[in-house]
């Protein structure tokens, strides 16, 4: 599935800006064109994997002439980033794991008290862990980035994928030195 982004143009002091504007709130930036289209890949699947996650209904890729006319990306350079189809798959799949009967034991009563049943406790653990480990790895990356504006404020750091309200025009992340 494409999606269309609108590309700032960066320059010696601002990096490239990108904006999802069929996921409002997706938003990614790169120091180069094709690091800020890597980076808007990453966001927008992060994007959805939040939306399927709690529920939300995914918004549908409109015309990119939807976007064009739009005075709000004028002078934007327009991009296509594919999202694989699996990445918007939420269907169920039946795996076969191998526990030791002990650690199945103390999943199935965690689970009991609960309410949950065995599957969606682990689905919900593991979805657990792999949050905690992009949010630090994360908060790593971004640690020494800081979010700019068109008028030179600094804003707090937002990591890729997060879902805050679209930054509007000239949001770029700050090139290190």
């Amino acid at each position: 599935m494409k999606y269309s982004v609108a590309i700032e143009k960066g320059d010696e002091r601002h990096a490239y800006g990108v904006i999802v504007p069929d996921l409002p709130g997706c938003f990614s930036a790169g120091d180069t064109f094709e690091q800020a289209l890597d980076n808007a890949q990453e966001a927008i699947e992060l994007h959805i994997e939040a939306l399927l996650d709690s529920g939300e209904p995914l918004p549908m890729p409109r015309p990119l002439d939807a976007h064009v006319r739009n005075k709000d990306y004028a002078r934007m350079v327009w991009a296509f980033v594919d999202v694989p189809v699996e990445a918007l798959d939420d269907s169920v799949e039946r795996v076969n794991l191998s526990l030791p009967r002990r650690v199945l034991r103390r999943i199935d009563a965690e689970a009991g008290r609960r309410g949950r049943t065995r599957s969606s406790y682990m689905a919900e653990a593991a979805l657990a862990c792999a949050d905690e480990s992009e949010r630090h790895s994360t908060a790593h990356r971004d640690a020494t980035e800081s979010v700019t504006d068109s008028y030179g404020r600094t804003n707090p750091t937002r990591t890729a994928g997060e879902r805050t309200p679209s930054p509007g025009r000239g949001d770029t992340r700050r090139k290190s030195k």
